[in-house]
């Protein structure tokens, strides 16, 4: 025997059997109701009525009543081996009718603080409160309008208003009160719109409010309120089940099986089948049990097998992860020599190109360069007194996208390796005038080059600010400065090269600022 469902209240009407057995009657057509009475010390009365309203299955109701207290306590009990929820709709409408009944009849149907209903109600303010006490007996269900369906949230609340009749405080949270809800019971016990949240009962030994995650709006949404249904029914059931009758309950049922009364036939007939069923359901545990210990045994040796199958997988992902380990060393110090080499030829190349036949060791590093940007990459690795900043260009790709980007490119290299001779030189005198008196071998067009801009630019302050360009924070704190000595090459849509001569100053070095087509720095021809 399993128990499936349970609920409990307190009942306020004088003599509700007959009211509560007709109901069952009518509930359960054709099937019987079998009723049992009895009486006990100190005032105590009860009734039990009992339908088998399904194979193997059957409901309970017990009316106990001592002094001022009366209770209404129903169990629905399986007696097959089969924990299917799919006939629950129809013990629910049985509660529901029970709870209405008792209304209808001024009742009072509650559990504590709670008083059952088969109506939705807007009760936010007292969830609030009863949500955290230690000893509430009873579910709270909390639905939070949904602006994106209200009308269809509404039915849903309706719905598990009366499904959970007799089991459940249900409480509908419009805009306003949802609002006020979220403060009052803080945010680890909250709710959005469009949710559903379950609080089961207090436990006695908890110091924790019990919360179930909500059920998320997108989630209802696409549900058939049904299926929602069951999902509340599946997260309560536990705690249903579970909960503890009063002590007037148990004296009850234990007077009804003639424990008290060991003379009365009818009672100890009752105890005989209720025995009977006690030993089927004993054999049918032990049948299950043995059944465990077989399914344990199996699950171990698979669970050993498992743990054999990780084992062995985290060996090889181990000797896996050393052997890409040691290939990723090796291919990274390879790299490394590689690009150590490369530098060290540039480097020597350079000094060689300084010192020894120099016209011709100019012309054949020139003609190495391929494009601008191989130019830029070229003179930040090997040119010692020339610095170029990242950001030096806007506009490198519709300058590479050009057809005489190679050509450029290998001007623009010409002129850093220029800078750098100039720089180590220590010429008495400005770039210009180097490129015009020095006679060295890396001399560049001294008719592209220009030191100064016009005054227009010097008083235009928009024409200026165009030319105020990057440079290393060590020349200027801002990283910033104004440059106007350029380079020119040729064309309306060649580049200019802005550049800026510290050669004497902190850094020792030629700063490149800016490279792009001459149309980015307008002037007064433009």
């Amino acid at each position: 025997m399993e128990l499936m469902y349970r609920a409990l209240w307190q009942e306020s009407r004088l003599d509700p059997e007959a009211s509560i057995r007709e109901t069952l009657s009518n509930w359960s057509a054709p099937q019987s109701v079998e009723v049992l009475n009895a009486s006990g010390d100190s005032g105590l009365a009860v009734t039990e009525m009992r339908s088998s309203f399904e194979r193997d299955r059957r409901v309970t109701i017990r009316v106990t009543r001592r002094d001022e207290k009366q209770y209404v306590w129903v169990d629905v009990e399986n007696f097959s081996s089969s924990t299917e929820l799919e006939s629950m709709d129809k013990i629910q409408s049985l509660i529901q009718d029970l709870i209405d009944d008792s209304e209808k009849n001024h009742g009072n149907p509650r559990r504590g603080e709670i008083r059952f209903q088969s109506r939705v109600q807007i009760a936010g303010p007292a969830a609030v409160k009863l949500i955290p006490q230690s000893n509430r007996k009873a579910a709270i269900i909390c639905i939070a309008h949904d602006p994106l369906r209200e009308e269809d949230q509404k039915k849903l609340a309706k719905l598990l208003a009366q499904q959970f009749a007799g089991s459940a405080l249900v409480v509908y949270l419009p805009p306003g009160d949802l609002g006020r809800f979220q403060n009052g019971i803080g945010s680890h016990l909250s709710l959005y719109p469009g949710e559903i949240r379950i609080y089961p009962p207090a436990t006695k030994d908890s110091r924790n409010v019990i919360s179930i995650p909500p059920i998320s709006a997108a989630n209802i949404q696409k549900t058939k309120h049904e299926k929602i249904s069951a999902r509340v029914l599946q997260a309560l059931q536990s705690s249903l089940v579970a909960t503890p009758v009063p002590q007037v309950c148990e004296e009850g049922a234990r007077l009804l099986r003639g424990f008290q009364s060991p003379d009365d036939q009818k009672m100890q007939d009752r105890k005989d089948i209720d025995f009977e069923n006690l030993l089927k359901e004993n054999e049918r545990l032990r049948q299950t049990v043995a059944s465990l210990h077989s399914d344990r045994d199996h699950d171990l040796e698979a669970i050993d097998h498992l743990e054999d199958q990780l084992r062995n997988t985290k060996r090889m992902m181990q000797e896996s992860e050393d052997w890409w380990r040691g290939l990723l060393d090796e291919e990274s110090a390879k790299r490394v020599a590689a690009e150590e080499e490369r530098t060290d030829v540039e480097l020597r190349f350079i000094d060689f190109a300084l010192s020894e036949n120099l016209k011709r060791m100019r012309k054949e590093s020139v003609y190495s360069i391929s494009s601008i940007t191989e130019a830029l990459e070229r003179g930040r690795t090997v040119l010692r007194k020339v610095e170029i900043p990242h950001n030096v260009s806007n506009m490198l790709e519709d300058l590479e996208g050009n057809q005489r980007s190679r050509t450029w490119g290998r001007s623009i290299w010409d002129a850093l390796l220029a800078f750098n001779v100039f720089a180590e030189s220590q010429f008495n005198g400005n770039f210009l005038k180097w490129c015009e008196t020095s006679g060295d071998a890396f001399v560049w067009h001294a008719q592209n080059i220009s030191m100064r801009e016009s005054e227009t630019v010097h008083s235009n302050e928009r024409l200026k600010s165009q030319r105020i360009l990057p440079v290393a924070t060590e020349l200027d704190p801002t990283g910033k400065i104004f440059m106007e000595a350029h380079l020119k090459f040729g064309g309306t849509s060649a580049p200019r090269l802005y550049f800026f001569d510290d050669s004497k100053g902190v850094t020792g070095k030629i700063h490149i600022g800016g490279l792009d087509p001459h149309s980015r720095w307008e002037n007064t021809t433009t």
